[in-house]
């Protein structure tokens, strides 16, 4: 709860009383936070040392299937529902981002197991992986549209 949920509200409570604070706190922000992530999936992976290529084969094919599924459905929903290219976009990267970090927070933090946590940082890692490619396809869609709308992510 501390690591997630304080962090969230501390954020809507700065964007309420102070919008442009939060504008320009948010790279920094977000920046901060791969890094966190980034060092919690090196923490977890030099504890496993080579038996982490053993777990990318037997764990990597569910996460990445897990992985794309939840972006799949996020996108849909929120062209569907929302009808707006940004925000569609955007979900489609939270959900397929956040399932990995409250995973390790539930297993490192809460639970103190490293075992349980091997699924989550394989989905960690491959995360980035679709996360990246999802975003330079949508990036290279947006450079060949003869049309650039003010609705992107």
């Amino acid at each position: 709860m501390v690591i997630t949920v304080f962090p969230v509200i501390i954020g809507m409570v700065i964007r309420n009383k102070s919008p442009s604070l939060a504008t320009r706190a948010q790279p920094y922000v977000s920046g901060f936070s791969i890094i966190i992530l980034a060092l919690v999936i090196i923490s977890i992976c030099s504890k496993l040392g080579y038996q982490i290529f053993e777990y990318i084969v037997l764990a990597g094919p569910a996460a990445l299937m897990l992985n794309t599924s939840t972006m799949l459905l996020g996108f849909t929903a929120g062209h569907y529902l929302l009808k707006n290219t940004a925000q569609s976009r955007t979900i489609t990267l939270e959900v397929g981002l956040q399932n990995g970090t409250l995973a390790l927070l539930i297993t490192t933090g809460m639970l103190n197991n490293t075992v349980m946590s091997i699924a989550p940082s394989i989905y960690s890692l491959l995360m980035f992986f679709t996360a990246s490619l999802y975003t330079s396809l949508v990036l290279k869609n947006d450079l060949k549209s003869p049309y650039i709308n003010n609705n992107r992510a």
